[in-house]
């Protein structure tokens, strides 16, 4: 009895984390997320381009950008207003983003990050780009 109950929960653990898996990688939050401008101000980098959006799901927390040894630099959001409401999805169309500050970015390489809930298993992470600012 114990042993079917065990094998269950095997099976169970890992189908969850195979549908994690093939969630992440197979169906997207963001499909594309294109850079068109990086321009370096003292030690930040502010950043603006385009994001596709392919689904529905709740940006849980403000984009953030971690350098290549694992340092968080701060984001500051130049684009929203009082109240901003993470952007709906508009299928097929391309929808502007930015500016953004990365403070402290300069001469780093660091990427973006974004975490969203698509349903109550799991959220879903996803690193957007990577930039690397070079003198």
């Amino acid at each position: 009895m114990i042993a079917k109950q065990l094998s269950f929960l095997i099976v169970a653990a890992v189908f969850f984390f195979a549908a994690q898996f093939l969630e992440n990688h197979f169906f997207p939050v963001v499909e594309k997320f294109i850079v068109t401008e990086v321009t370096r101000y003292g030690a930040n980098v502010v950043v603006s381009g385009t994001i596709d959006k392919a689904r529905p799901c709740v940006l849980l927390q403000d984009v953030q950008a971690f350098t290549k040894d694992g340092e968080t630099l701060e984001v500051e959001f130049l684009d929203r207003s009082a109240g901003y409401i993470s952007r709906p999805v508009i299928r097929g169309a391309s929808q502007p983003f930015g500016p953004w500050v990365i403070k402290g970015g300069a001469n780093e390489v660091f990427s973006l990050y974004s975490l969203h809930r698509c349903h109550a298993l799991w959220t879903q992470e996803t690193k957007l780009v990577t930039i690397e600012d070079s003198k």
